[in-house]
């Protein structure tokens, strides 16, 4: 059974690029290829409801960490919570600082890596705390 393979790329309003890959590994292009897609204007779309949903959960995260802080005189294990988001903010900012490029995005990757994994224990001891108390 012969396989052959298709490679589509390029859309842009309503073209788009063709290769097709055949058995004997030949590669045949097509290019600007017409169709009643506007794919511009599909592309626009996606690109705004990512960035809606980028500053909504950016939104969502800082308001959890903040609500940890303000609860955390009241809810003693909400402390380790506050504490964690103040040092990943701070970690964030001096990152942004010090560093720039691939080197900024490794870091901030490991800063909230860690993060999650200090957070994973809280969790527990704050449910262990809760049990304890009722």
């Amino acid at each position: 059974m012969q396989r052959y393979g298709f490679r589509r790329c390029n859309f842009r309003d309503y073209k788009f690029n063709l290769a097709i890959i055949y058995p004997n590994d030949t590669i045949q292009y097509f290019y600007d290829i017409e169709t009643d897609i506007n794919f511009g204007a599909y592309n626009q779309r996606r690109a705004i409801s990512f960035s809606k949903l980028t500053k909504s959960l950016g939104f969502v995260s800082r308001a959890i960490g903040i609500g940890t802080c303000l609860v955390s005189p009241f809810f003693q294990p909400a402390i380790w919570g506050c504490a964690s988001y103040v040092a990943s903010e701070v970690g964030h900012i001096v990152v942004d600082m010090v560093f720039g490029g691939f080197t900024a995005d490794l870091s901030h990757t490991i800063i909230d890596v860690i993060g999650c994994a200090g957070n994973i224990g809280n969790v527990f001891d704050a449910i262990t705390v809760a049990d304890s108390c009722v």
